[in-house]
């Protein structure tokens, strides 16, 4: 799999490690504070060290270790960084799926099922409360969704030669997850004693779901090899008041300010249907819970809070 030190990548690894997988995974540099290093993972696969865009790497890899599912979750995967170095997001996101790709399809006669793990953020947003479905067309509103939705774009191409599943999941959190996102960040701050502010005038909603959830719920598509493109979410639409959702756990009221509004103004609502009716329903935390497991990992690692 790519993308195998990151926050997504080192939970699908947890996955196949626990149920005795062999798992090979490429990463691009041995960042010591990498998620699948925090896991505690790193010894449990073997370690792949190469550039995702590096088509000679990836052949030798499926070559020598007879690779029949690749799981590509390599990205750069943050919406404001990838506005501030859009040409290397193009570069990782977008290339390197086409690096993939091409060599998926040069090995096309032992790959049983490719798993493409796109996002909802390629659709855009929305001004009403109607969802997403697969079948809507793409909207994207800056370079990270963009390049996801190139590289998606590509995947529902080579479909035609390489059996693909493409999943487009709504926001993901949970531990491990050290990225400048809402939910660290709002930890983050309480536990250096601050008061995390938040905007209740912003129309900013999107649904959330527990990494591990979102990862059990791609594992059913991908055991029962479903190929095409599957929306995958889980619980209500929820804006601004996650922050003080979160801070109520440190028993610490966030700050509302009323006067400006800094999020990004969007709403993401997708649509499970197909989902559901292929698999039956998805299952999840709420998110009420998934947070306090969140907080609570977070304070048993409080050497992470920068």
């Amino acid at each position: 799999m790519t993308g195998a030190g990151g926050f997504v990548g080192s939970w699908i690894v947890k996955y196949l490690v626990d149920r005795g997988k062999e798992a090979i995974g490429l990463l691009h540099d041995s960042d010591p504070k990498c998620p699948l290093r925090l896991q505690g993972l790193q010894d449990s696969i073997v370690i792949v060290q190469g550039d995702i865009c590096d088509k000679e790497l990836l052949s030798r890899v499926i070559a020598e270790f007879d690779i029949n599912l690749i799981i590509h979750a390599a990205a750069q995967a943050m919406v404001k960084v990838g506005s501030v170095i859009p040409y290397e997001t193009y570069r990782v996101n977008v290339l390197g799926t086409a690096a993939v790709l091409e060599v998926a399809r040069a090995f096309k006669d032992r790959i049983s099922l490719f798993h493409y793990v796109s996002t909802d953020k390629v659709y855009g947003s929305t001004s009403n409360t109607t969802p997403f479905r697969e079948d809507t067309p793409f909207v994207p509103l800056d370079p990270y969704s963009a390049s996801k939705a190139a590289a998606d774009q590509m995947c529902q191409i080579y479909i035609k030669q390489i059996p693909i599943l493409i999943t487009r999941n709504c926001n993901i959190y949970g531990p491990f997850d050290i990225h400048h996102r809402v939910v660290p960040n709002t930890i983050r701050s309480c536990m250096r004693g601050e008061k995390p502010v938040h905007y209740p005038k912003s129309n900013d909603k999107k649904q959330y779901m527990h990494v591990e959830d979102a990862v059990l719920a791609w594992m059913r598509l991908i055991d029962e090899r479903k190929t095409g493109a599957y929306n995958v979410a889980y619980g209500e639409l929820v804006g601004q008041e996650i922050v003080p959702m979160v801070a109520s756990m440190f028993n610490i009221d966030a700050i509302p300010d009323y006067s400006q509004d800094k999020t990004s103004g969007t709403t993401q609502f997708i649509s499970t249907e197909r989902y559901v009716r292929d698999l039956g329903p998805i299952h999840a935390r709420s998110l009420k819970e998934g947070l306090a497991q969140t907080v609570q990992w977070w304070k048993a690692n409080q050497h992470l809070v920068t």
